[in-house]
């Protein structure tokens, strides 16, 4: 069972501890906006400021922290990130673009299963932006937090976590609101794992930071910075987002 803390790009951003079955596959993360998971393209040499990790993975569509072992006995129970929504805007005039800003953990029932939430953004080709509270266990399809509101400066926590091999609770929480929203879920089929999504243009946002947390089923406090991968996305030979974490539990990612 393994953990992210993520941002889904080009069709998503996300923050979340959880990954692709495979680091080397394609995984699907999201079918709403089309997201789409990526083969990896290099490991590259990073700097940490306040934590251990010294490398990074590049991919077209992830850029944030992924956790992907723990001690024999041990697995992901719960994963949480409170963040500040971004402000967003076209790339350029008459562009649209979206991303995603979730957490999640995968491996519940198989590794191309992954119980996330998050928070996506968008902004049309008229320069409106659009934000909206979702959940899903992957490969089922992603729901919308019926009559949560969300907008860019709000303060949000997501949070996921796993009850056991079966089933899990999403929560989203926005505190500068006051709302509250979380539901129960039953793992899907891992057979109707799917590989493929497009991906669709990435809005420019404001930096984003993550003040994280993740619990295993022993109660063991997981510190991404000491065990931690950071992605980057890079689409076309161009660098898209960077990563920085400056403190065990603070992380965060820019557009670039």
């Amino acid at each position: 069972m393994e953990l992210l803390i993520l941002f889904l790009a080009s069709s998503l951003l996300c923050d979340a501890y959880a990954r692709p079955p495979s680091l080397s596959e394609p995984f699907t993360a999201r079918n709403v906006a089309g997201r789409s998971g990526s083969a990896i393209v290099s490991d590259v040499p990073v700097v940490s400021e306040g934590g251990n990790i010294t490398h990074a993975v590049v991919t077209t569509n992830w850029a944030g922290v992924v956790i992907e072992t723990l001690p024999a006995g041990q697995n992901f129970q719960t994963v949480y990130a409170q963040f500040t929504v971004p402000t967003q805007s076209q790339t350029a005039k008459g562009a649209a673009g979206s991303a995603s800003i979730w957490v999640g953990i995968d491996g519940a029932t198989t590794g191309a299963t992954i119980l996330q939430t998050g928070v996506d953004i968008s902004v049309s080709a008229s320069g409106v932006a659009s934000y909206s509270a979702w959940y899903e266990w992957f490969p089922n399809p992603s729901v919308v937090f019926d009559g949560m509101v969300v907008n860019a400066g709000d303060v949000v926590i997501a949070s996921v976590v796993m009850i056991n091999s079966t089933t899990g609770v999403a929560g989203v929480t926005n505190e500068s609101r006051g709302n509250v929203s979380s539901i129960e879920l039953s793992a899907p089929n891992a057979q109707d794992f799917a590989a493929d999504g497009i991906l669709v243009p990435f809005s420019n946002f404001t930096p984003v930071t993550f003040i994280t947390g993740a619990f295993t089923n022993t109660g063991a406090l997981v510190d991404p910075s000491a065990t931690g991968t950071i992605f980057t996305i890079q689409q076309n030979g161009t660098v898209l987002t960077s990563v920085s974490v400056a403190t065990p539990d603070t992380i965060t990612v820019k557009h670039t």
